[in-house]
């Protein structure tokens, strides 16, 4: 009999792509940078042509990748890995303005390393001037309203004096109040939105959002408490000395 014919090789299969790393080459129409071509870089269980590594979908084709990434969901997926890249590269930046943590212990001073007149307790708050015994007490002073307050106060004079500029992004609502800040502009430690108010220390993922904080009661009480209490200490700082003694 004749000898049978030899099994062709396999083709050799394209390298995986590295953890964490999204390959979108050769696009289809439409495709964002997440969407995989897994005819290109394979994806483990995927039956499908392209997969949403994101959202972790199969799409059969590219009228379904088109679909898929004008959804909500992919969108809102996107945007978050997009803003966590921005996140990175920010951290990494020594020029890019980071406003200080809220709950950072910097304003806490060790009374056994820094003397303090007439603190009796180990720990003292320079912000607060209050007195502290033990560490307990200071990571409850740290996250207390009053320090917070007290941190976000701080830290809107320190942006208004160094860089207040850089909290208004280029698409920035003409309508928002200069106590919203877009964290892809200006990164706020701990924040893990987009959006941070400073007077209320919320976090707020998307513009819609911002819109219905900027409406809600509580800061509206806010903003007139701040006006208030600027524009008092804006005549106090306009009256005579002789005035003020009175």
């Amino acid at each position: 009999p004749a000898p049978a014919a030899a099994a062709p090789a396999p083709a050799p299969t394209p390298a995986p792509a590295a953890a964490g790393q999204y390959v979108a080459d050769p696009v289809c129409e439409g495709a964002d940078e997440f969407i995989v071509d897994t005819d290109y870089t394979p994806v483990p269980g995927c039956n499908f042509q392209f997969h949403c590594p994101l959202c972790d979908k199969q799409l059969p084709s590219s009228h379904h990748v088109q679909m898929h990434v004008n959804t909500d969901a992919h969108k809102g997926n996107a945007d978050w890995e997009r803003h966590k890249a921005a996140r990175q590269a920010a951290a990494e930046s020594a020029s890019t303005l980071a406003l200080r943590n809220p709950y950072a212990k910097e304003y806490i001073v060790d009374t056994t390393e820094t003397v303090v007149p007439g603190c009796d307790h180990r720990y003292w708050c320079t912000l607060c001037e209050k007195q502290m015994p033990a560490p307990a007490q200071v990571e409850l002073h740290i996250a207390s309203t009053g320090h917070l307050k007290a941190v976000a106060a701080e830290e809107r004079k320190a942006v208004a004096g160094a860089a207040s500029t850089a909290i208004i992004a280029a698409e920035r609502p003409a309508h928002w109040d200069e106590f919203i800040v877009d964290t892809w502009v200006t990164p706020i430690a701990g924040c893990t939105h987009r959006y941070w108010c400073m007077l209320c220390l919320k976090q707020l993922p998307a513009e819609a959002t911002v819109d219905m904080h900027l409406g809600s009661k509580g800061h509206e009480r806010a903003v007139f408490k701040e006006r208030a209490e600027e524009e008092r200490d804006r005549i106090a700082a306009s009256l005579r000395p002789e005035r003020l003694a009175l």
